[in-house]
């Protein structure tokens, strides 16, 4: 499995990562993998939270969604796979 380190957000360090809970943590919310493209706004940042959840207890919402605003790149650039094409292969890695 993969994980993402963001270092130095607001003097912390975060490790990004599912486990089966977390994946089925962000599912009893209404993540579905197969609706991140029809629901982007909704999907997205609950699969960037759900990332947050494994190593990161009782972090709140707001934060990641702060950290998420911020993240320069979301989706990739030329052929690059961004955060959230990286968390998503994360998530069906997971769940398989």
């Amino acid at each position: 499995l993969k994980i993402i380190w963001f270092h130095k957000i607001h003097k912390k360090d975060y490790d990004l990562e599912f486990s089966r809970s977390t994946a089925s943590q962000i599912e009893d919310q209404g993540f579905v993998l197969d609706q991140v493209t029809d629901k982007p706004m909704k999907m997205i940042p609950l699969l960037f939270y759900g990332a947050f959840l494994k190593h990161n207890r009782g972090i709140s919402r707001k934060l990641v969604d702060e950290i998420f605003d911020n993240l320069v790149n979301k989706s990739g650039e030329d052929g690059e796979n961004g955060i959230i094409g990286v968390l998503a292969e994360m998530y069906a890695e997971t769940v398989q």
